[in-house]
């Protein structure tokens, strides 16, 4: 079973206690999964998600992105 860590490196997120998600979106902006109450690491099963190019983004509990980027599956 693949799976997939992100760990989180942006020591703004570890310490002022927030409840963050993560959430994939394809490039036509379709979220493709959400994880609720994220800590510093987010694990996902790889097998779900097709190849190709994805956006990420980490948004706090007021759904304001803290933290984005993208992502690219083989």
């Amino acid at each position: 079973e693949d799976r997939l860590y992100i760990k989180n490196t942006n020591e703004g997120l570890q310490k002022n206690g927030n409840a963050y998600s993560f959430i994939l979106f394809d490039l036509m902006g379709r979220e493709i999964m959400k994880g609720n109450n994220i800590n510093n690491e987010i694990i996902f099963e790889r097998n779900k998600i097709t190849s190709g190019l994805y956006i990420y983004k980490i948004v706090d509990d007021q759904n304001i992105v803290v933290q984005q980027g993208k992502l690219s599956f083989r």
